[in-house]
C-alpha cells in the first residue's frame, strides 16, 4: 500500500512529509519499487526463469540498504522484523528458482539417479 496510499504507513513508522514532493518521492521510492518486484516476481512465476535475477537483484538491494542504516542509523524492532522478512524473501526465491529446477529436470526426464 506504500505506493497508493502511505498516509498510515507514514504515520506508523514515524515519517514526516511536509510537501507534495515528499509525498510523491515515498510513493514513488518505496512503492514504485516494491510494486516493481512484485510484478518481476509475478513475470518469474509466470515466465520461468528469465524473470529471478531482476527480482533477485531488487530484493537483495532492499536487504541491503536496510542492513547499512541498520548499522549507520541504528536498530528498531520494526528494523529487525524488515530485515528478517526480506532475507526469508531472499530464501524463497532462492528456493523457488531451485524447484523450477527441480520440476523441470522431473517433466524432462533428466532426473539424478545417484
Amino acid at each position: 500500500m506504500w505506493g497508493l496510499f502511505p498516509a498510515g504507513n507514514l504515520e506508523m513508522n514515524g515519517i514526516e512529509t511536509q510537501t507534495i514532493i515528499g509525498r510523491n518521492m515515498i510513493k514513488s521510492d518505496i512503492g514504485g519499487g516494491i510494486i516493481t518486484a512484485g510484478i518481476f516476481l509475478s513475470l518469474f512465476l509466470w515466465r520461468g526463469n528469465q524473470w529471478f535475477w531482476p527480482v533477485l537483484i531488487i530484493c537483495t538491494a532492499f536487504f541491503s540498504l536496510r542492513l547499512i542504516s541498520f548499522f549507520v542509523d541504528g536498530s528498531h524492532p520494526m528494523v529487525i522484523f524488515g530485515l528478517a522478512f526480506e532475507a526469508a524473501v531472499i530464501a524463497a526465491l532462492i528456493g523457488l528458482k531451485h524447484m523450477r529446477h527441480i520440476k523441470a529436470d522431473l517433466m524432462s526426464g533428466q532426473s539424478d539417479k545417484a
